[in-house]
């Protein structure tokens, strides 16, 4: 069984560094930067990172005993020890105060250090190029990668861990049902404390396909490393109906449970409380919808004949009116029901997120969960629009329709049946989940704050 030497704090999710000129060997054995951390892309001039003397382009992995990984960087109180790394160096650490750090940062992925560091799975100069090279394609361009891999087996590479996680992994980013157990099965076979790299990769594919029962075994494994609550895995141990399990929503075949489209007799729904509430015009006929940065407008939308199983598809592109230093630009697909005792209660949130940065995030909520699970979205590049209207209030009416302008296409699925709550971007699973048996009348809302959203298509099915 082999031992980790590091314990690795975290996978997160950003670009390869595929077609750069960059000596990987030389920085996995000279430095220690890190494998999966955050990268910091800005500091505050006067925080404590400031004076750490952090720029952009270091590292930080840790914040006392919290491993990072979409981390807020607030601490609730009292002194810390901050881990980090700066680029070309080795591992610091520092004390912070409680209070901001002053970071803002991005997702750093890069497990080909990991492997040239001989961390994980099987290292050889007659295969090692192949295998690098699938890793760094393995999240943005699956179909190359196992086109690499392929490369890496037929210069002897066996079969071990890695390659049962790069199966179940590029299988889950092609859109397919992965093999989560056998990888959860091989990965545990070989060590005694799971990479990090490993244990969220293996928790975000059994968060998308409905296993349970590697959530409970990650969670009980490494309590600290888990991004999931206790409560939330007891509450879908609770509803879920042992019996008869959920198989996992294959989004493929789902149109062969469709019954009717029901999107010309959604209504506005009673969302009260709420400003900047908008006509079912905006997703129902495709019309175009912003906002300005610190205001929203939202469409909230219902069916009078208490519908509980839909499948919701929904196509736009997006564009960035700016931000706010409160308030999030984003846009949000949020799943509403009522319960049998009349409470409303969200079920389901998906969030396209438009940073500073011009970069694109997805932020979702599993269902009934408090904990969100962010991942970056490296296909999609956001465009800042630029307007003499910088404060429009609510509503924005300046949106350009022409793509170029706007983000490439984003399809976003969320499918409600009997049992479970499946979401998908672009194909690709993010959730299935059980959800409470006393759902009734589902409504569906749709904000928008800081951005411009322009639909291309929304389409909603009952199931059979």
């Amino acid at each position: 069984m082999k031992r980790l030497h590091l314990v690795l704090l975290f996978l997160t999710i950003s670009p390869g560094a595929s077609g750069e000129d960059i000596d990987w060997r030389q920085i996995a054995t000279e430095t220690d930067e890190p494998s999966y951390a955050l990268e910091i892309i800005q500091v505050t001039p006067g925080s404590q990172a400031a004076r750490l003397r952090l720029k952009s382009g270091d590292y930080f992995m840790q914040v006392g005993h919290q491993l990072v990984r979409e981390f807020g960087l607030r601490r609730s109180g009292g002194e810390d020890r901050f881990f980090f790394v700066r680029k070309g160096g080795r591992e610091e650490e520092a004390v912070v105060k409680g209070g901001v750090i002053g970071l803002r940062f991005r997702e750093a992925h890069r497990p080909w250090l990991g492997y040239l560091r001989g961390e994980i799975g099987t290292s050889d100069p007659k295969w090692d190029d192949a295998v690098v090279k699938a890793l760094e394609l393995m999240r943005e361009a699956p179909e190359e990668a196992i086109e690499e891999w392929e490369k890496a087996v037929t210069a002897g590479y066996q079969k071990d861990e890695l390659s049962a996680f790069f199966d179940a992994y590029t299988k889950w980013r092609l859109g397919r049902i992965a093999p989560v157990q056998k990888a959860f099965d091989a990965i545990l076979k070989e060590f005694e404390v799971i990479p990090f790299v490993y244990y969220v990769g293996l928790e975000d594919m059994a968060i998308a396909f409905h296993e349970l029962d590697i959530l409970r075994a990650l969670h009980e494994l490494d309590p600290d490393s888990s991004t999931l609550k206790e409560a939330d895995i007891e509450k879908w141990e609770q509803i879920s109906d042992e019996d008869s399990p959920a198989s996992p929503v294959v989004l493929a075949t789902i149109g062969k449970r469709h019954h009717k489209r029901i999107t010309p007799e959604l209504t506005l729904g009673d969302k009260e409380g709420t400003k900047g509430i908008v006509s079912p015009d905006f997703l129902i006929k495709n019309k175009p919808l912003g906002a300005s940065p610190g205001h929203y407008r939202l469409s909230h939308l219902a069916h009078p004949d208490g519908i509980t199983k839909l499948h919701l598809r929904m196509k736009f592109r997006i564009a960035s009116f700016g931000n706010h230093s409160r308030n999030l630009s984003a846009a949000r697909l949020r799943l509403y029901s009522k319960t049998g005792d009349d409470e409303t209660i969200r079920i389901s949130e998906t969030m396209v997120e438009a940073p500073e940065s011009g970069d694109s995030y997805l932020s979702f909520f599993p269902t009934g969960s408090t904990s969100r699970r962010r991942f970056r979205l490296p296909e999609i590049s956001i465009p800042r629009l630029k307007s003499e209207k910088e404060d429009f209030g609510s509503a924005r009416e300046d949106i350009p329709e022409d793509p170029q302008n706007l983000s490439d296409l984003i399809t976003l699925d969320l499918v409600c049946d009997e049992k479970s709550v499946a979401v998908y971007c672009n194909r690709v699973a993010l959730s299935d989940l059980p959800h409470p048996r006393n759902l009734k009348d589902l409504a569906v809302s749709f904000h928008v704050s800081g951005v411009a959203v322009v639909p291309e298509s929304f389409d909603v099915w009952t199931l059979k």
